[in-house]
């Protein structure tokens, strides 16, 4: 949803990767029972920094095949690719043709700012579908609170003025112009479950709270604000939805924001892990 610079944006996704895994307390593939043969096929659909792909590479034999798409990979956190990755630049909503009922997982993550839920969406689920092998898991993770702050503020109330406030209604403003989908854990596995899929399972785990959970709610809170401040260009180009006059005053009201999420004990970003298989 926003600019920023290759190394920037390699150490945002970077951080976002293992700060989402140690929070669930997850492995590398979310469900346990899952397994993948030694001659078997991965595929990381929109693979941003590549640091999942990375991980599980470790994990697995040096005879699985990896395979990352995305349409930025110039953020790969490797300047040193093994043999058995590769990386490909295309859509989420448009893989390749002869991928058919290719791998035996797809993991897709953090998508919810870029796909629209009327269109983008159903189309990427859809290739999902299809390019895995029958039988092939799928898992999703994605921010199940980004675009549901009024969640946030019927838990700790905040008035018009507050800095919260003003955060929640520019997010659903954005969600609402962009057609975003704002409740992740009901909106994916229905359309899931209408591309095909069965054995949908959806797992959420409360955000810590900024300023205690033993340092995972500031770790976490910094995780949200590098999310909200990434709006930034999306805000700007839509003359501050009414509600900011600038760019200066956007960025007095983050750090008015994490004050506030700092002094109320504000939850950070919730997140779902979704998976399912074909």
């Amino acid at each position: 949803m926003s600019e920023s610079t290759g190394d920037e944006e390699r150490e945002r996704l970077e951080n976002q990767f293992w700060y989402y895994r140690n929070l669930h307390g997850r492995g590398s593939v979310f469900d346990p029972s899952v397994t993948i043969p030694a001659d078997g096929s991965v595929l990381d659909s929109g693979a941003g920094s590549g640091a999942w792909l990375f991980q599980l590479s470790k994990e697995l034999p040096s005879t699985v095949s990896f395979y990352g798409i995305d349409k930025s990979p110039a953020h790969i956190c490797s300047d040193s690719v093994p043999n058995n990755i590769t990386f490909l630049s295309a859509s989420v909503t448009a893989l390749p043709e002869e991928w058919s009922s290719k791998f035996d997982l797809v993991s897709q993550s953090f998508l919810i700012g870029y796909l629209s839920r009327s269109q983008a969406w159903p189309l990427a689920i859809k290739e999902l579908h299809r390019v895995l092998k029958p039988g092939g898991h799928i898992q999703l993770l994605e921010p199940a609170s980004l675009f549901r702050y009024r969640n946030m503020l019927r838990d700790n109330p905040a008035p018009p003025e507050s800095a919260a406030r003003k955060i929640r209604d520019l997010m659903h403003a954005i969600q609402k112009k962009y057609d975003l989908l704002d409740n992740c854990a009901v909106q994916i596995p229905e359309m899931l479950a209408s591309a095909g899929f069965r054995d949908i399972a959806c797992s959420m785990k409360e955000a810590p709270r900024v300023g205690a959970d033993s340092g995972s709610g500031d770790y976490g809170s910094e995780q949200l604000m590098r999310a909200v401040r990434r709006t930034k260009n999306v805000i700007m180009k839509n003359d501050g939805f009414g509600i900011v006059r600038d760019a200066a005053e956007f960025d007095a009201l983050v750090v008015r924001y994490r004050d506030e999420c700092e002094e109320k004990g504000y939850p950070a970003v919730q997140a779902c892990l979704v998976c399912a298989q074909k």
